[in-house]
């Protein structure tokens, strides 16, 4: 029989919790579920209804993050939505870039008495802002892709959060060999 010592994460070597790391970034799953549902949040306080697949969630896709056409796009349909200056300003405080696209869309309703809408389809074989398309005013175009801009950076934010050697650390479980190889151990069946 062959013995071979185990250890957890927190008791290797720097050079060995490399190791583990790079093992536990290539069988992760990364979750997305909290920026989707910031995401659906603002939608709907901006005048975004986003499109459903029967069963499926909301229409949101997106690529990423190492090349270039990396980006993220959406599907649905947007129609202004009185008061989504200052409920976007009340809901995230301290994000300019998401106040800066509602003070846009309602600028691009303005000279039409808030009636302007469009209707947003995703085209093509990729999944950035310019994947979209648009039946509305061009008005309402930069501002919808530039939403479609800010989620592919909460996207990357949170996916570079989760790909950190401190998050990762918090999670990892398992046992590794003094190298940082994991090992999967199973307890013995009791004979009965």
């Amino acid at each position: 029989m062959i013995h071979i010592p185990l250890y957890q994460f927190h008791e290797l070597s720097p050079k060995a919790q490399e190791k583990a790391l790079d093992w536990y970034r290539g069988v992760s799953q990364f979750e997305y579920d909290g920026v989707y549902e910031d995401f659906i949040n603002i939608c709907k306080i901006l005048g975004v209804t986003l499109k459903h697949r029967p069963g499926r969630h909301p229409c949101i896709w997106f690529s990423g993050f190492a090349f270039q056409g990396d980006g993220a796009c959406f599907e649905g349909y947007y129609h202004y939505a009185k008061g989504s200056v200052a409920a976007i300003k009340a809901y995230a405080p301290l994000d300019t870039r998401l106040h800066q696209i509602a003070t846009d869309l309602a600028a691009a309703q303005r000279p039409y008495l808030y009636r302007l809408s469009t209707k947003i389809e995703h085209q093509g074989h990729y999944h950035h802002e310019y994947s979209m398309q648009f039946d509305g005013p061009d008005s309402l175009v930069e501002p919808l892709r530039d939403l479609a801009r800010w989620l592919y950076r909460q996207l990357e934010t949170e996916h570079d959060y989760q790909n950190s050697r401190e998050a990762i650390a918090e999670v990892i479980e398992g046992y590794f060999t003094q190298e940082g190889v994991h090992i999967h151990v199973t307890e013995p069946q009791q004979e009965g």
